[in-house]
Parts: structure tokens; C-alpha cells; sequence
């Protein structure tokens, strides 16, 4: 992601928010859990961890290699990596 073109938020505003800098999740039973809990209301009538579930591997896994090939493979309109 690229923050260019945005602008800060007015500090009186920025200033009722608390900012959490958080680590990129790369692993993937880690991403799992995160994706089974953001999921678990769309999910219905898995059995056993939902963790576990070939919904939540995929997603997880669609993911990975998503991101694999953004690395390899991503370009601007100009044909430079972002």
C-alpha cells in the first residue's frame, strides 16, 4: 500500500484515535486464525476448528500466493515496482 496522494488527518481529530502499529502477518497458522475469527459468522455448519476448515486454508493460502506474486511480479502503470 502507498500513501501517496492521501492526506494526514487534522491533529484534533488524530488525536481522539489511539494508532497500533502491527507487524505483516506472514504466517500462516497465524493468518488462519485471524481469517476464522473475521469468517466465523459468514461460516456455518463446519465441524471441528474452524481454523481447520478447507474455506479458511484456502482463503489463507489464495492469500499467500497472492503476495508471493505481488513481490514477483506487481508493477505500476510505468512498469516500475511499487
Amino acid at each position: 500500500a502507498t500513501d501517496t496522494g492521501k492526506k494526514d488527518l487534522p491533529a484534533s481529530i488524530r488525536a481522539r484515535f489511539s494508532e497500533i502499529y502491527v507487524d505483516e502477518l506472514l504466517d500462516p497458522v497465524e493468518l488462519r486464525t485471524v481469517a476464522a475469527r473475521y469468517l466465523a459468522g459468514a461460516l456455518t455448519g463446519i465441524s471441528g476448528p474452524l481454523e481447520q476448515s478447507d474455506n479458511v486454508t484456502d482463503a489463507v493460502n489464495v492469500y499467500l500466493d497472492c503476495r508471493s506474486l505481488s513481490d514477483q511480479a506487481l508493477v505500476d502503470g510505468g512498469g516500475q515496482k511499487p
